[in-house]
């Protein structure tokens, strides 16, 4: 997957840690009415594309639960998947948290750039997620029900695997086009009202354009025990002109690696 959590870089990077959650699904299935619980934790690397920023870091904890067809992840804290057929296609629906701003993962101290002295980052956002999985791929969206951006955005995404071998050790590629309402991109990067400040390079910066993010990455596993498995990730995702173009925000990708553990009860 390609997106991250405090719940979000959870976008961006808003499938990464779904996906890697999955990746040791081919071991034995448990009833349908059991608990199937995974957690765990890893270390992220991130090039932020804000003023400013260098790499940062960050321990990300991970959660997978499912029980019947109800499921918490990073995706939704609370989702149903309401048709699954022969696990080729399902569909899904939930609730979860969105929050993509400039303090939303690594805090509010990470810059050294004056742009942000003084600056009010926007709040998070209760969402309804849903979408749709087809073999290798998934279309999925998430709006706005907190009358915050009132935005909706959509992702398509497919995982293609590259090589699987019979010692538990796994490789896929990952692409992904994330659909960005022209409402969600001014939220996010946008600069209106109290947080235009000339003197310190924020000028007002709104955009009546939608825009289109493009990520690719490489997922690996490897199954050190039938309960244990390690994942990691990297991944680039060139931002649409009408992000780059804020003030706030200094570069045109943002680069993203990541490495853990998942347990599985």
């Amino acid at each position: 997957m390609i997106g991250i959590t405090k719940h979000t870089l959870a976008a961006t990077v808003g499938s990464l840690f779904l996906g890697l959650a999955s990746v040791n699904s081919y071991a034995s299935e448990p009833g349908q009415d059991d608990w199937e619980v995974k957690v765990g934790a890893g270390v992220l690397v991130a090039d932020l594309p804000w003023q400013g920023v260098d790499n940062e870091f960050a321990l990300i904890p991970m959660a997978d639960i499912k029980k019947g067809n109800w499921f918490s992840n990073e995706d939704a804290t609370i989702g149903y998947q309401f048709l699954n057929i022969k696990d080729v296609f399902s569909a899904y629906a939930g609730l979860g948290y969105r929050n993509e701003g400039y303090d939303s993962l690594f805090g509010d101290n990470s810059s050294n750039s004056k742009v942000f002295e003084g600056y009010d980052a926007p709040d998070g956002e209760l969402v309804l997620n849903y979408g749709a999985k087809f073999l290798w791929f998934g279309l999925s969206g998430h709006t706005d029900l907190s009358d915050e951006s009132d935005a909706t955005n959509f992702t398509f995404s497919a995982e293609v695997p590259l090589y699987e071998s019979a010692y538990g050790f796994g490789i896929s590629a990952q692409a992904q086009v994330r659909w960005l309402d022209a409402d969600y991109v001014n939220t996010v990067y946008g600069i209106s009202g109290k947080n235009i400040n000339a003197s310190v390079g924020r000028t007002a910066y709104q955009t009546d354009d939608n825009a289109l993010n493009v990520t690719f990455g490489l997922n690996a596993y490897y199954q050190l025990t039938p309960e244990i498995t390690l994942i990691g990730s990297v991944s680039r995702t060139e931002l649409d002109d009408e992000i780059s173009k804020s003030p706030l925000v200094g570069d045109d990708t943002m680069d993203v690696a990541f490495i853990g553990a998942l347990y599985q009860f």
